[in-house]
């Protein structure tokens, strides 16, 4: 069974940590404001305010929890061990999930996991898994305006945009960057390694 765990929140400028009271779960993420918390436990996705207050729930899982973002519209995008449904959209609000992207198996793709939320609101970014002949991952790109996909990145998972501008990602067990403009939703230039032996986790293994 999966471990879970008590969430707790600590302020930059504090050096206690707090614990959310009646949260417990797993990967957390926080809303865009930073005035709440979302979390997975128990098949369910959860949200609770980040000053503290009862947990909400948001959604039920059709599988596994694999990684969740909160975008600018105020849509949780989420992944599960479901090939099925590839990544998945809800109201933070709550409601019921719909399918944002569906793995094209015709091309190897097993499952789409890891998304990250662009700062704009235009675009998710997530894992592809593949295997057979193109077994490896890669990272790609949903518009969340047109549903367009597109793959950025090969030999890639785990992708994050962080300020000024650079994605950050694993390429096997080296965390790697690379410029990336907002605007264009563009690539530039060739990544740079900034550190070797991380602990990378995989999208063939479970959280």
């Amino acid at each position: 069974s999966r471990v879970r765990g008590q969430l707790m929140v600590r302020r930059l400028d504090q050096v206690e940590a707090t614990p959310l009271t009646g949260a417990i779960g797993l990967s957390p993420f926080f809303s865009p404001d930073g005035q709440w918390i979302a979390y997975f436990d128990r098949g369910q996705l959860h949200k609770v305010p980040s000053s503290g207050g009862p947990s909400t729930t948001v959604c039920q899982l059709d599988g596994q929890a694999f990684g969740g973002t909160w975008t600018k519209g105020n849509v949780i995008v989420f992944a599960t061990r479901n090939p099925s449904t590839g990544l998945q959209s809800v109201s933070a609000n709550g409601g019921t999930p719909t399918n944002l992207t569906t793995p094209a198996t015709a091309q190897g793709e097993v499952e789409h996991l890891l998304p990250w939320a662009l700062p704009d609101g235009s675009g998710v970014l997530f894992t592809v898994d593949v295997s057979g002949p193109a077994i490896g991952n890669s990272v790609a790109m949903v518009d969340l305006r047109s549903g367009e996909q597109r793959v950025l990145l090969t030999a890639a998972s785990g992708a994050q945009f962080v300020e000024p501008g650079y994605l950050l990602y694993a390429a096997g067990t080296v965390m790697q960057a690379v410029r990336f403009d907002l605007a264009s939703r563009a690539v530039l230039g060739e990544p740079a390694p900034l550190a070797e032996q991380v602990a990378v986790l995989q999208a063939g293994v479970g959280q």
